[in-house]
């Protein structure tokens, strides 16, 4: 979203918001929190709409590399360990690093925190958020389609996970992790709605 004109991350705007002038971690804080958003949209409707598109772009656009390099302002590059994964140490918590395959860790580092995977074909369909929110959704057509009732339960609570994440602060690959390990039950769902559906119309 930061890459729109006029439209960027700003932590002293953001970050002050989120964690200092509104405490969300009580009822209260969450309240106060929903009355002034509430309050903000019926003032300004388009910008909200506007932000909130940009806000969650890598959910829904593939092409998306946000996630990837959210992080610029530190410099995604080896030095500061930035980028899809963030690898760096910060001192004073006793966590020193101490690799064994040097080669492994330099191949790696390059890969996911200089970002380089992004010029791998196809790769960088694999770790982009957005690749399995469409997942979840094209499942979710297909059992509503074969009105296989019993697998609306799970995709239930995948979406219910799903639409807290369009309430967070911004699109971070670990944060639909959950859909990331989810994808092995919702490939045997639909492989199972399929399947009955066409034996149903085989005998039917």
């Amino acid at each position: 979203f930061y890459r729109m004109p006029n439209a960027y991350y700003q932590p002293v705007l953001s970050d002050t918001m989120k964690g200092q002038l509104i405490n969300v971690d009580t009822t209260e804080g969450m309240l106060e929190y929903l009355k002034t958003a509430w309050e903000l949209f019926k003032r300004y409707p388009v910008v909200s709409i506007e932000s909130f598109i940009y806000l969650t772009q890598g959910f829904w656009d593939v092409n998306d590399v946000s996630h990837a390099d959210i992080y610029d302002f530190y410099g995604v590059t080896t030095e500061y360990r930035f980028g899809y994964i963030a690898t760096t140490v910060f001192e004073g918590y006793g966590i020193t690093r101490d690799s064994k395959l040097p080669a492994l860790e330099a191949f790696l580092e390059n890969a996911f925190t200089e970002n380089e995977y992004q010029n791998i074909p196809f790769l960088p369909l694999i770790f982009a958020p957005a690749s399995y929110v469409w997942f979840l959704l094209f499942g979710t057509v297909v059992i509503l389609t074969k009105k296989n009732w019993s697998a609306v339960v799970v995709y239930s609570f995948l979406w219910g996970y799903m639409l807290t994440l369009f309430l967070g602060p911004c699109v971070l690959i670990r944060y639909v992790y959950l859909l990331v390990v989810s994808v092995p039950v919702q490939i045997y769902v639909l492989l199972k709605t399929i399947s009955k559906k066409n034996l149903e119309e085989t005998n039917g």
